[in-house]
């Protein structure tokens, strides 16, 4: 089971409301036996994502964001679908640097999983450039060489600096010859599909 989350960081410094914390966004990956085979924090992490009144009344500060991971929680574990990582939304970009799927590529992963966060300011805009997450699969399933799937939410975002905001969905995968399936709906909370790899 593959799951994106967010996960709590280190305590929030001077100033900050009394138990808070700095958080990053994270992805793992857990196998048959219930253990956690990869741990993924974002590396490429969106500048002042987060409402600037909440930044200043939980962590006193007038910008906000998660905060980075390091390029070493880049790894892999073997799987049924070969060697498989995961890179959690902008780590999984392919313009210039692109340092997260440049490490991982040195790896030669054969299967990745990425936790997008694609939103858009309309459900029209869902599905059109940049705001796609097979597209994105197809992109970097070309760069590393690998089956890539997407995974993105649905629904509304009530948090953060861009609102309004609602998470397109799209969700599908990508083959290593950047053939892309889109496989959902923005309606469609649970999708099932079969990845062949012959």
């Amino acid at each position: 089971m593959a799951a994106g989350l967010g996960e709590q960081g280190p305590q929030a410094g001077i100033g900050a409301k009394n138990g808070a914390h700095q958080a990053y966004d994270s992805g793992i990956l857990i196998n048959p036996d219930g253990q956690i085979v990869l741990h993924h924090r974002q590396f490429n992490i969106v500048k002042n994502a987060f409402d600037p009144c909440a930044c200043q009344q939980i962590l006193n500060q007038d910008q906000c964001s998660y905060i980075a991971g390091e390029l070493s929680d880049i790894t892999t574990t073997t799987t049924p679908f070969g060697k498989t990582s995961i890179l959690v939304c902008a780590d999984a970009y392919t313009y210039p640097p692109a340092q997260p799927l440049s490490t991982l590529k040195e790896l030669q992963p054969d299967f990745v999983i990425i936790f997008w966060g694609i939103t858009a300011s309309t459900p029209c805009e869902c599905g059109t450039q940049g705001f796609n997450a097979t597209s994105y699969a197809v992109e970097a399933a070309m760069y590393l060489n690998a089956f890539v799937v997407g995974a993105n939410a649905i629904g509304s975002r009530s948090y953060g600096r861009f609102l309004p905001s609602e998470y397109c969905g799209t969700s599908g995968y990508s083959t290593p010859t950047s053939q892309g399936i889109d496989m959902t709906q923005l309606s469609e909370e649970l999708i099932l599909f079969h990845i062949s790899r012959e």
